[in-house]
């Protein structure tokens, strides 16, 4: 991403929630809570949304960063779903 090419407000805010995963799983294992973990997956995700919906991934002059911003998003999910015992699929 070059400096010519300020963040969207949506991708400001998808990577911001995305900085608070370890923190969650950690304050989940203190306290005992995985519903802290399952409420973060439904932040993230409902934060993913408005992004996707905003900003088109192929085509735009963001194209690599906003996939790689998607597939980090998709590995923090796997892992909080795998932390929470739910089996993820590759497809539906």
């Amino acid at each position: 991403l070059s400096s010519s090419e300020p963040l969207e407000p949506e991708e400001r805010e998808l990577l911001r929630q995305m900085e608070y995963f370890e923190l969650t799983i950690s304050q989940a294992t203190k306290e005992l809570q995985p519903s802290l973990i399952a409420s973060y997956l439904i932040t993230l995700a409902k934060t993913f949304n408005q992004f996707y919906e905003k900003c088109p991934i192929l085509g735009s002059s963001k194209t690599d960063f906003r996939l790689l911003l998607a597939k980090r998003l998709g590995e923090q999910i796997a892992l909080g779903l795998y932390l929470l015992g739910i089996e993820t699929v590759e497809k539906m």
